[in-house]
Order: structure tokens, then sequence, then C-alpha cells
């Protein structure tokens, strides 16, 4: 089993807090990359996230698996 496929963002797209679908012992941290590279929130392992004030727009999620290696995805800020 992948554990990547095993992660769900939701919803998509985001008002001010998203949250993570799949066992929490998946993951170890989350961090929002802004579209210039910038991390601007970082989590531990928790399934509820506020956004905080980042700018509306495409963001990036990169979510360190709690085995080996991360996940990347998309999130639409709004």
């Amino acid at each position: 089993v992948n554990e990547q496929d095993d992660i769900v963002l939701y919803p998509n797209p985001v008002h001010d807090e998203f949250f993570i679908r799949g066992d929490r012992g998946l993951w170890s941290q989350v961090q929002l990359i802004d579209a210039g590279g910038r991390m601007v929130a970082q989590w531990g392992p928790q399934e509820r996230f506020v956004c905080g004030e980042p700018p509306p727009g495409i963001h990036g999620v990169s979510i360190q698996l709690a085995k080996c290696g991360s996940s990347h995805q998309r999130l639409l800020l709004r």
C-alpha cells in the first residue's frame, strides 16, 4: 500500500482551514508553501490545519511521511 495514496486534503478549494483524511500516524510534518516557494505555515501530525493569512491562490502542501519520503499536493486558497 502506498502511503501517499492514503492521504487526502479536503476541502479544496479552502477558505481558512483544511483537513487531512488518513491515518494520522502516516505523516510527521505538514508545510504550506506559497507560489514563490516560501514556507508560510508548518504543523505537526494533526488533522485540522488553520491557514492563517496567506494570500489567495494556489499553494503547495508538503507532507513529510513518518516512515520515509513525502507527499506534495496543491491547495487552492480563496
